[in-house]
């Protein structure tokens, strides 16, 4: 019965080295992956608004306004802008009257 227990004792551990082993190689391993995505370039504009003369006291609360926007928003807006700019001049109908 000793002989049968001491070889079941020596197959687990056997098995119980042979696992750990497997699981630190294939832990330790490494391979090299390249990314194939790709952001471009984030035109991102961060506008703050607060009065930084005040005289801060600690603990004390300050209203700050924080706006975020990008280059692409930004273009939209300003194109949009310019486009009611345009309608607003020329639906302006200059003084032909003029002496």
């Amino acid at each position: 019965m000793k002989k049968i227990s001491k070889k079941i004792l020596l197959l687990v551990g056997g098995c119980a080295v042979l696992a750990v082993s497997c699981i630190l190689a294939y832990f330790s391993s490494s391979m090299p992956v390249t990314n194939p995505f790709s952001i471009g370039q984030a035109n991102i504009y961060l506008d703050e608004t607060f009065d930084v003369d005040d005289k801060w006291v600690p603990g004390e609360e300050k209203q700050k306004e924080v706006a975020l926007m990008s280059l692409i928003c930004w273009m939209r807006d300003f194109s949009h802008y310019m486009t009611e700019l345009r309608k607003s001049l020329l639906a302006i109908k200059p003084n032909t009257a003029v002496k």
